[in-house]
C-alpha cells in the first residue's frame, strides 16, 4: 500500500448506511376490531378481526366470523365475545334401567350405548356347544384290584389288575 486515504462520513452514507442513530425499537401489539385499523374497536358479527401492528403500522389481520346461531363481536376494549343461541347441541345421555351384577346379553344402539340387557340362561351357553352337564373324568386307584378308570357314571368303568405289565390303549 502506497497511500492511505481517510474515510469520511459521506463515504459511509453514500453506501446507504444511515448517518445517525435510528430507532430500531418496535412495539408490536395485537388488537381486535374493525379491518385496517391499529386500535381496538367495537364490531358486529362478520366484521371482527384480530389485527397485528408494529408501532403504528398495521401489518396483518385475521377475520373471525360466527355462522348460524353463533356470533363473534368485539368491544372498544378489544374483548372478543363468541356467543350462540343454539340449544340443539346440548348432549343428553339416554336413560337406562339399572342392572345388578351378572352375566348379560346386551344390545348396543348406533351411538354405542347399551340399550338393553337380558340375563344369560343355560340354553344360551349350551347353544354355543358347551356341554350342559358335568364332563369331569375320574381316575382313581383301587388298591384291591388295580387301576380303576371311570367316566363317573359307572357305564364304562374298567379295572386293570395289579401286576399287569400290558399298556392301556384308548378307553372309549
Amino acid at each position: 500500500m502506497s497511500a492511505a486515504t481517510a474515510v469520511a462520513k459521506s463515504d459511509i452514507t453514500a453506501l446507504g448506511i444511515p448517518g445517525s442513530d435510528t430507532n430500531t425499537h418496535y412495539t408490536t401489539g395485537i388488537t381486535a376490531g374493525a379491518t385496517g385499523t391499529t386500535s381496538n374497536s367495537a364490531t358486529t358479527n362478520g366484521n371482527t378481526y384480530i389485527k397485528i401492528k408494529d408501532d403504528s403500522t398495521h401489518r396483518g389481520q385475521i377475520k373471525i366470523t360466527g355462522s348460524g346461531a353463533t356470533t363473534v363481536t368485539s368491544d372498544a376494549n378489544g374483548v372478543i365475545t363468541i356467543s350462540s343461541t343454539d340449544n340443539n347441541t346440548v348432549y343428553t345421555h339416554p336413560s337406562h334401567t339399572a342392572k345388578s351384577s351378572g352375566l348379560y346379553k346386551i344390545t348396543v344402539d348406533s351411538l354405542g350405548h347399551v340399550s338393553a340387557a337380558t340375563a344369560v340362561a343355560k340354553a344360551d351357553i349350551t347353544g354355543l356347544g358347551i356341554p350342559g352337564s358335568d364332563t369331569n373324568y375320574y381316575h382313581t386307584r383301587d388298591y384291591d384290584t388295580g387301576l380303576k378308570i371311570s367316566t363317573g357314571t359307572g357305564v364304562s368303568d374298567m379295572y386293570v389288575p395289579v401286576g399287569t405289565t400290558n399298556s392301556l390303549g384308548v378307553v372309549k
